[in-house]
């Protein structure tokens, strides 16, 4: 499963013509504590929460703040274990998917939805148990006899 199958679009990117005020709406909206702003279709980096409750105006746009964005992303043909990798990794509450290949802004994975597409894949929903069994050290090897392997 790659993330260009789990983006979604009900999450909108913020403009820098946006206001923190708009942005924190839609955080609440959603539950998030990040938004991707994007400039037309380019991906200019995340906003959180907190950056948006330390600008003096929030009523102001986002362009007009001197921001330090932090720029995760992951490629639309990257891998889901990647995603959740830098969202665990980073603290993020969503990542955001760029085509890198034209450098065009996809869309976002929530965090919720990757737990949600990870488990199915996973079949952790599907009824199942754990056998353990205890062997003595000299009746267990971790090879398989190549003649099982080529079917003699």
């Amino acid at each position: 499963m790659f993330a260009k199958d789990l983006v979604l679009d009900i999450v909108p990117p913020l403009k820098t013509s946006d206001t923190g005020l708009k942005a924190l709406h839609w955080m609440d909206e959603f539950k998030v504590s990040h938004l991707p702003i994007v400039n037309s279709s380019e991906f200019l980096g995340l906003i959180s929460d907190a950056d948006i409750l330390d600008l003096n105006a929030p009523e102001e746009s986002i362009g007009n703040h001197r921001l330090s964005l932090i720029r995760p992303f992951i490629d639309k043909e990257a891998h889901v274990f990647e995603a959740l990798k830098m969202v665990t990794e980073m603290h993020l509450s969503l990542i955001p998917v760029v085509d890198t290949a034209t450098k065009e802004y996809a869309g976002v994975i929530t965090t919720q939805y990757l737990a949600e597409q990870v488990a199915q894949m996973i079949g952790a929903q599907e009824p199942g148990g754990v056998i353990m069994l205890e062997v003595d050290e000299k009746d267990y090897t971790l090879s398989t006899n190549s003649a099982d392997c080529r079917g003699e």
